[in-house]
């Protein structure tokens, strides 16, 4: 009776040492599909397009730069490159969530919020 006790409180500690471990990893998700088109960050537009290319327009009517930019998802994270004053950089953000109507991202410890704008940034009067 005394083994049976000491099996069954183990199974239980164990198994609530497990639930955290899978509530964290959570679903996998297809970030690069949820991504794709336009987010209003704090102070300017990001645009992801289905070909890895992605831009950034300071405002709404204004022309969108994709210069030397592409994208990319690996698992959790959203990989961009873009132009620097001594060649191409690279900067890894991890994707805390996505949804169709929110991002939020995570890099060198501050997190950034985007609002989906629309699906492809046009002029929308």
């Amino acid at each position: 009776m005394r083994h049976l006790k000491f099996v069954i409180v183990s199974i239980v500690a164990l198994s609530f040492l497990a639930v955290p471990a899978v509530s964290i990893a959570g679903p996998s998700r297809d970030y690069s599909k949820l991504i794709r088109g336009c987010w209003l960050g704090s102070r300017k537009f990001e645009v992801y397009h289905a070909d890895g290319r992605w831009g950034v327009k300071r405002n709404e009517g204004a022309p969108e730069d994709t210069q030397g930019r592409r994208w990319r998802v690996d698992g959790d994270k959203l990989i961009l490159t873009y132009p620097g004053d001594h060649g191409p950089e690279t900067a890894v953000y991890t994707i805390i969530s996505c949804t169709e109507r929110k991002m939020v991202l995570s890099i060198d410890g501050h997190t950034q919020e985007y609002d989906r704008y629309s699906a492809d940034c046009q002029n929308e009067a």
